[in-house]
């Protein structure tokens, strides 16, 4: 703006007299803009004659308006004195006061440092609070959802495991992320001033906020002001802890509980805070180039460092046992599980896309309406695709194919979901639906066991999100891209449409998925490896089988359900097993039995099951624990172990005669154990 007239020049001496109006100038050619409206509105008042006015009483009121014209004049020039006095003590070092405009806080102008938020800025903070707050509260939602996912395609002998593992690891997140998390990855990057006397900026890891330092301010007086990073710290802490679980689904059933509490504290203290300091938390991916990146909701930087983080979890792990021998045990346990988590993850994740954008504007608004759409429809498309494509080549109704198929759609439309057209969102979660299904059968065929398909579901639809984002965006011309910026295409330095900045934004897409893969692979070998060294990876085959008998009895304990009847209840508690190996012509044999008692029906009745696998076996009275055990619960009653069922050559008959011989014994026995009464002739009628 033009200086004022009579206002002295900036760095002049502030003694010196200020120059006043030229002579004969008119009293419009020395006032403010706003002065010189009114008095143009008062010489053409005068001129009409408006209210019949005679020319002595227009020529008073003149001079009045002058007069008014010349005292705001003398006013101005004595604030340009004040402000050019200030500034020379600044400049000069004389004064210890700093010009700084007022700081704005919750409590308004209690003093002259300090004004309250105007109308317009106290709606749009407190719009955005809340919005981070709802879908923070969303996202942590999706903790239930991959809770009910894996405890649906585990085999229901893990339950207590996995909510045991959901439950403590959020906890951890929160702790980590309290602490050192959140200060890593959005406490800088700032130029920090080094011991040799230079300013070093950090573009890797932050160095500010830890265990929440900075969230407030104190101004004095027993004021605080809240810092806005409070409910987004929350936001962010609920990404964080599902990139977190997202490993848990790949290690099921087989990692000690222990190791994987290890690995939870590590991915959300260091490898994911540092994913993200390098991309949302303004490292050196965020401005690699002119145009920078594009990654909304963490397709690459949540989804496909969890998924590769499972991958490597999953085959440091090593495979259950007899998982590619015996496939038909590891079949889900409860399909209905598997489709409400589901379920819950798609509600949650209008949470997550939706959170990439601040809400602070009406175009923000329309940005997420625009995610919350493309996200419905890019899921809805994958899991379709998945299902016939898997019903085609397999000629069966596949539940979980088609729920991974829909999870799989919310990752691939994460990247761009508020930046791409609805078509492009069709297409790019068809991409996303096909890719899972062809990893998730060439993991299968490598025999990599991943029991959920995490890495499929996650990793490798987050690389195609963020590979097409990019390209299917609004912009779809290729000749200009609008990415980031939202509703607008990014420009160049001349205010036109950057022609280039599409190959920018994909170029830097790649840097970041290259970046993710490297890192996070690094880290987690350097997790998984030392704990594979001290025997913290996998369970050991005592823990592995010793909370429910294997082969078909663990799909009829899945399903079981503590109802009424003379028929007693699967439904165990704290049950009992026993594993033993035995060797005989050099074969070795495994023999597992599980003793349950109910305790959720009042009958009394007890329920033996055995399984195994049989071979040669030497000859006299049977080995094996298993006969054993059951020996040992019919203390008392005489019981002895059966004899096997021999061949003339001294080999096992038949592994049916045997296992038909034990339960024989095994009914026999029970009708012993049971207690005199009504009950005891019912089960034996049952029997």
């Amino acid at each position: 703006a033009p200086p004022r007239p009579g206002a002295r020049p900036k760095g002049g001496d502030p003694g010196a007299a200020q120059p006043g109006p030229p002579e004969g100038s008119a009293p419009e050619a020395m006032a403010p803009r706003p002065l010189q409206k009114a008095w143009a509105v008062a010489t053409l008042c005068a001129a009409a004659g408006v209210g019949g006015a005679t020319n002595t009483e227009i020529k008073d009121r003149i001079d009045e308006l002058e007069a008014i014209l010349r005292s705001q004049q003398r006013i101005l020039q004595g604030q340009d004195e004040r402000v050019a006095i200030l500034e020379g003590l600044a400049s000069a070092g004389e004064g210890a006061r700093r010009l700084q405009a007022p700081t704005q806080t919750i409590h308004g102008a209690f003093d002259s440092e300090h004004v309250a938020y105007s109308d317009r800025e106290a709606w749009a903070r407190m719009i955005s609070q809340v919005w981070l707050i709802l879908c923070g509260a969303l996202v942590f939602f999706m903790q239930a959802g991959f809770a009910m996912i894996e405890v649906g395609t585990c085999r229901a002998r893990g339950m207590n495991t996995i909510a045991m593992k959901y439950l403590t690891h959020t906890c951890v997140a929160v702790i980590c992320w309290w602490t050192i998390g959140w200060a890593f990855a959005f406490g800088g990057p700032y130029e920090l001033n080094t011991s040799l006397g230079k300013a070093v900026k950090s573009d890797i890891i932050g160095h500010e906020g830890f265990a929440g330092d900075q969230f407030y301010t104190s101004l004095g007086g027993g004021r605080y002001e809240p810092s806005m990073t409070i409910a987004r710290w929350f936001q962010q802490w609920a990404i964080c802890v599902a990139a977190t679980s997202i490993a848990s689904g790949a290690v099921g059933e087989r990692m000690c509980f222990s190791g994987y509490l290890v690995y939870a504290a590590v991915m959300s203290a260091l490898v994911y805070p540092i994913v993200v300091c390098c991309t949302w938390g303004r490292g050196w991916i965020y401005d690699i180039t002119d145009a920078g990146f594009q990654d909304m909701a963490g397709a690459g930087i949540v989804h496909l460092c969890g998924g590769t983080a499972a991958l490597v979890g999953a085959v440091a792990t090593g495979a259950r046992r007899d998982r590619w021998t015996s496939p038909d045990r590891f079949q889900p346990s409860n399909t209905g599980l598997v489709a409400l988590g589901t379920f819950i993850l798609w509600f949650g994740w209008y949470g997550l896309n939706g959170s990439a954008v601040t809400m602070t504007s009406l175009s923000d608004a329309f940005l997420a309406a625009q995610a919350v759409a493309n996200t419905t429809l890019s899921a809805a498309v994958s899991g379709l695709l998945a299902f016939t494509a898997n019903l085609a080549i397999t000629k069966r109704f596949d539940i979980t194919v088609f729920c991974s198929g829909i999870t799989a759609g919310l990752v691939v439309i994460s990247a761009g979901a508020a930046t791409v057209p609805m078509w492009s969102a069709v297409v790019m979660g068809a991409i996303g639906g096909a890719n899972y299904l062809g990893f998730s059968y060439l993991l299968k065929h490598l025999k990599v066991d991943d029991p959920c398909d995490r890495f499929a579901i996650h990793a490798v639809p987050g690389i195609m999100g963020v590979i097409f984002a990019p390209i299917f965006d609004l912009s779809f011309a290729f000749a200009s891209i609008n990415g980031p910026a939202g509703w607008d295409c990014i420009r160049d330095s001349a205010g036109l449409c950057a022609t280039d900045a599409w190959i920018q934004v994909l170029l830097a897409n790649l840097i970041l998925i290259c970046f993710v893969l490297a890192w996070t692979v690094l880290w987690s070998l350097a997790v998984f490896v030392p704990l594979r060294m001290l025997g913290l990876t996998t369970s050991p085959e005592e823990l592995e089988e010793a909370s429910s008998p294997a082969g078909a009895d663990d799909r009829e304990f899945s399903y079981a359900n503590p109802g009424q009847g003379s028929k007693p209840t699967l439904h165990m508690i704290e049950p009992a097993a026993i594993l033993h190996k035995a060797a005989a012509h050099d074969a070795k044999i495994a023999w597992c039995v599980g003793a349950r008692r109910s305790r959720a029906v009042s009958s009394p009745t007890p329920r033996l099951f055995m399984t195994g696998d049989y071979g040669q076996l030497a000859k006299g009275p049977c080995p094996c624990l298993a006969c054993a055990a059951i020996s040992g619960a019919g203390a008392g009653a005489g019981a002895a172990r059966p004899p096997l069922p021999l061949r003339p050559d001294g080999a096992l008959a038949s592994v049916d005669a045997h296992r038909a011989t034990r339960r024989r014994w095994a009914r026999d026995l029970q009708k012993q154990m049971l207690p005199p009464g009504p009950a005891a002739a019912k089960g034996r009628q049952a029997d």
